[in-house]
């Protein structure tokens, strides 16, 4: 199930909040007067992470994620990267599964945005 991480306030950045499970991360951000102004889920398959983020002036991205190189004297910042196609299905039933104690506000909106990608 979803939880809430710790998360560190970013100067001009929108409020956000970050949850997270195993196989899931749910970013969320906030317009200043409290509504959801977008989101990013972050889930993996065997091989690589993947992130889904919607935002209402861009729409939808969905990107692979470069973790960076593996040795500690080389560059570990991880990138997005050209990928797959989206598994809608595959996603909307492992964010069902997971998301079922999150507020019905957060839940539902994810959710009806993941049935119009």
């Amino acid at each position: 199930m979803l939880h809430d991480a710790p998360i560190r306030k970013v100067d001009g950045d929108l409020p956000r909040k970050w949850m997270m499970d195993r196989d899931l991360e749910l970013i969320l951000w906030y317009q200043t007067e409290g509504g959801i102004a977008g989101f990013e889920l972050i889930h993996s398959d065997n091989i690589r992470r993947h992130s889904l983020r919607w935002l209402p002036a861009q729409g939808f991205q969905y990107a692979c994620i470069d973790e960076g190189e593996q040795s500690p004297e080389a560059n570990r910042t991880p990138i997005l990267c050209s990928g797959p196609a989206f598994p809608k299905a595959q996603v909307l039933a492992l964010f069902s599964e997971r998301s079922a104690t999150l507020p019905p506000e957060i839940r539902d909106f994810v959710l009806e945005k993941l049935t119009r990608y």
